[in-house]
């Protein structure tokens, strides 16, 4: 078994799903960008039960997140996969930006 820690931006596809057993599962590529946009990796990450519940709840797209999983490499595709055993969301950093609201008018 191989492990592995992957530090970078979290990207999820799609909400939490239930497989055929059950279970609640939540995909998500995690960005691990070098240096430059060219030296940029995708690593394609699953969650099951209670950490898939975390994911879904509190990581939105574009949050560091610290993630600690059994790596195993799809041949075909050539692609790295990590099942997440324990995720940690380090910062908050929303695609979506939030308007600030507009300060009251002074009443007096």
């Amino acid at each position: 078994m191989n492990w592995i820690t992957v530090i970078g931006k979290a990207y999820k596809q799609g909400g939490l799903a239930e497989g055929k057993n059950g279970v609640q599962y939540q995909r998500l590529r995690i960005l691990d960008r070098m240096k430059s946009k060219e030296e940029s990796f995708y690593f394609n990450c699953v969650a099951f039960g209670k950490q898939a519940e975390y994911l879904d709840k509190y990581v939105e797209n574009g949050d560091e997140i610290i993630v600690l999983g059994e790596c195993s490499e799809d041949k075909k595709d050539k692609k790295i996969n990590v099942k997440i055993n324990q995720a940690i969301k380090t910062s908050y950093h929303s695609l979506n930006k939030e308007q600030k609201p507009e300060p009251e008018e002074d009443i007096f």
